[in-house]
């Protein structure tokens, strides 16, 4: 089963050293550290962010290589930073990561699927849309 070879401390460590494009679990440690510290919201978010991407990934059928790797789970990471700087309201904020996340990790996994690079695509199309919508709702 999929679920027993996936390592998800790997997976959420190499999730944050990804977004400098490093899969490296103890930079990963150092950068969830700094962000936690500096700004709790933030760390708070970017978990929220990671934790979503793994049951998506399962869902999805990510391989186990790519899912350990952080691939899954860079893009909700800065998802999860980005909310926290432009949402106040908690629960809209959390509200916010889960479906950015969601719908970033599906276009992340669609363009897998076409051999599209993404990079952070999916996290700037989830930041414009946060952006936008806080703008248009004024929360």
């Amino acid at each position: 089963m999929i679920f027993l070879h996936m390592n998800y401390l790997n997976a959420f460590l190499n999730s944050f050293s990804q977004v400098f494009l490093i899969e490296n679990r103890i930079f990963g440690l150092l950068i969830f550290a700094s962000i936690a510290i500096i700004q709790p919201r933030m760390g708070l978010y970017s978990i929220i962010g990671v934790a979503t991407s793994f049951p998506m990934s399962l869902l999805l059928g990510i391989e186990n290589s790519t899912f350990n790797a952080g691939i899954m789970g860079f893009n909700s990471v800065l998802i999860g930073v980005v909310a926290a700087v432009l949402i106040q309201k908690m629960d809209l904020a959390i509200l916010a990561t889960i479906i950015a996340s969601i719908a970033a990790i599906l276009v992340q996994f669609l363009a897998m699927k076409h051999k599209i690079p993404v990079y952070t695509g999916p996290f700037v199309l989830a930041a414009l849309a946060i952006f936008f919508l806080k703008s248009y709702f004024k929360f």
